[in-house]
């Protein structure tokens, strides 16, 4: 059992806590910072240094944003900075296609939906004149597709009004 002891007691510094959470020195400094961790000890150079039980406080369980991304408790430049990074991460983010605004979403999905309804509406002919299918088995084709396309319009309709209020609703 010794060197399951020895792991607990097993300094950190900055840049390896940041190494094992997957984030940069500088996320780990201000999560140190905000949690109020104080060093156990330092190292040669000067540099704070953390115990490994420490290191489970930098990101506690349930926690959904990241404690240096709350504008709220910002200082007023900070918060004028962050905001400003933040439009400029959505412009690349736009600019490399990596998000589509909703607009091109809904006329993209729109233009499939079409292409699919007018299948569903050709394919109860084709399978009467093609495959000489009975009137009765026709009918009962013509039925489902008719719910089916109800459905898909709904449901689409639903969605791409909640969509594109729901954004127009943040514009304002």
């Amino acid at each position: 059992m010794k060197g399951a002891t020895e792991s607990y007691e097993r300094l950190f510094n900055v840049t390896e806590l940041g190494d094992l959470c997957g984030s940069s020195r500088d996320t780990v400094r201000a999560r140190i910072k905000a949690l109020g961790i104080k060093p156990v000890d330092k190292n040669a150079q000067g540099h704070g240094l953390y115990r490994a039980s420490d290191l489970l406080m930098l990101r506690p369980v349930g926690e959904e944003s990241d404690i240096e991304n709350d504008p709220a408790k910002m200082s007023p430049k900070d918060r004028k900075d962050w905001f400003d990074s933040e439009k400029g991460r959505v412009w690349l983010d736009k600019e490399e296609r990596k998000l589509i605004p909703a607009s091109e979403v809904v006329t993209v999905f729109s233009s499939i939906t079409k292409s699919a309804v007018q299948i569903l509406n050709t394919l109860p002919d084709i399978l009467e004149r093609d495959e000489a299918l009975p009137p009765k088995a026709v009918a009962k084709v013509q039925r489902i597709i008719d719910s089916l396309r109800n459905s898909m319009a709904e449901k689409t309709y639903a969605e791409c009004a909640t969509a594109l209020n729901f954004i127009e609703g943040n514009e304002e």
